[in-house]
């Protein structure tokens, strides 16, 4: 018999209903220019509004390393940047602003990010 690695311990013998799935219903318009393979983030909600998106869900692309800003209410998208980065996950601080890592690829080493304005 094989050594026990602990995986007995969340197991489980209960069995589930399995229901047959109904339609799906998309939020927003499907839009294939961009979300591959989108990162989940945050709504905004830090001390600075100096992005003008407090109250805005921001996401990211990780396929094409774009992040992106959600208006819940008008359901309209703006990108807020085109980095070239496989953008990972996203965090918020204890100062509530927001973060955002990068996965290692291509020689370029993983990193923490916080989202700020860059004066032009």
């Amino acid at each position: 018999m094989g050594l026990s690695r602990g995986i007995g311990g969340v197991r489980s013998e209960r069995r589930f209903a399995v229901r047959k799935p109904g339609p799906v219903h998309r939020s927003r318009p499907r839009v294939r220019s961009f979300g591959l393979s989108i990162t989940g983030g945050y709504v905004y909600r830090g001390p600075s509004n100096a992005l003008g998106i407090t109250g805005r869900y921001i996401y990211a692309d990780f396929d094409d390393g774009r992040i992106w800003a959600l208006d819940l209410n008008t359901r309209t998208n703006a990108e807020l940047a085109n980095t070239a980065s496989f953008i990972s996950t996203f965090g918020v601080g204890e100062n509530k602003e927001l973060y955002v890592a990068t996965y290692f690829a291509d020689g370029a080493p993983s990193a923490l990010y916080r989202i700020v304005k860059i004066s032009p």
